[in-house]
Protein backbone atom coordinates (compact mmCIF):
# COMPACT_ATOMS: atom_id res chain seq x y z
CA UNK A 1 0.00 0.00 0.00
CA UNK A 2 1.32 3.27 -1.00
CA UNK A 3 0.48 6.80 1.50
CA UNK A 4 0.64 10.17 0.68
CA UNK A 5 2.62 11.82 3.84
CA UNK A 6 3.07 15.38 4.98
CA UNK A 7 5.54 16.32 7.47
CA UNK A 8 5.42 19.92 9.28
CA UNK A 9 8.06 21.35 11.24
CA UNK A 10 10.20 24.54 12.02
CA UNK A 11 12.81 22.32 12.45
CA UNK A 12 14.35 20.07 9.74
CA UNK A 13 16.02 17.73 11.95
CA UNK A 14 12.88 16.76 13.26
CA UNK A 15 11.34 16.60 9.62
CA UNK A 16 14.13 14.25 8.95
CA UNK A 17 13.39 12.14 12.00
CA UNK A 18 9.56 11.51 11.52
CA UNK A 19 10.74 10.81 8.13
CA UNK A 20 13.11 8.12 9.08
CA UNK A 21 10.93 6.40 11.74
CA UNK A 22 8.22 6.85 8.89
CA UNK A 23 10.74 4.50 6.26
CA UNK A 24 11.50 2.11 8.68
CA UNK A 25 8.05 1.33 9.19
CA UNK A 26 7.99 1.01 5.43
CA UNK A 27 9.95 -2.33 5.52
CA UNK A 28 8.03 -3.72 8.73
CA UNK A 29 4.19 -3.21 7.64
CA UNK A 30 4.84 -3.49 3.79
CA UNK A 31 3.57 0.14 3.45
CA UNK A 32 5.15 2.66 1.38
CA UNK A 33 5.32 6.73 1.62
CA UNK A 34 5.50 9.42 -0.48
CA UNK A 35 6.82 12.26 1.76
CA UNK A 36 6.53 16.39 1.10
CA UNK A 37 7.76 18.72 3.49
CA UNK A 38 6.71 21.60 4.64
CA UNK A 39 8.37 24.14 7.24
CA UNK A 40 5.25 26.06 8.45
CA UNK A 41 1.31 26.04 8.66
CA UNK A 42 1.08 28.72 5.57
CA UNK A 43 2.99 25.97 3.80
CA UNK A 44 1.40 23.24 4.72
CA UNK A 45 -2.43 24.89 3.58
CA UNK A 46 -0.64 25.79 0.48
CA UNK A 47 0.14 21.80 -0.37
CA UNK A 48 -3.02 20.46 0.93
CA UNK A 49 -4.81 22.69 -1.58
CA UNK A 50 -4.54 20.66 -4.69
CA UNK A 51 -3.18 17.44 -2.91
CA UNK A 52 -5.08 14.96 -1.15
CA UNK A 53 -2.43 13.48 1.80
CA UNK A 54 -2.86 10.48 3.58
CA UNK A 55 -0.92 11.17 6.66
CA UNK A 56 -0.34 14.74 7.75
CA UNK A 57 2.12 14.95 10.70
CA UNK A 58 2.41 18.83 11.69
CA UNK A 59 4.46 19.93 14.84
CA UNK A 60 1.63 22.20 16.73
CA UNK A 61 4.11 24.63 18.84
CA UNK A 62 6.19 26.46 15.65
CA UNK A 63 8.62 29.64 16.01
CA UNK A 64 7.83 32.42 13.83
Amino acid sequence: MKLKALIVDDESELRRSVISILQNMQTAENISFEFAEATNGLEAIDKTKNDFWDLILMDVKMHF
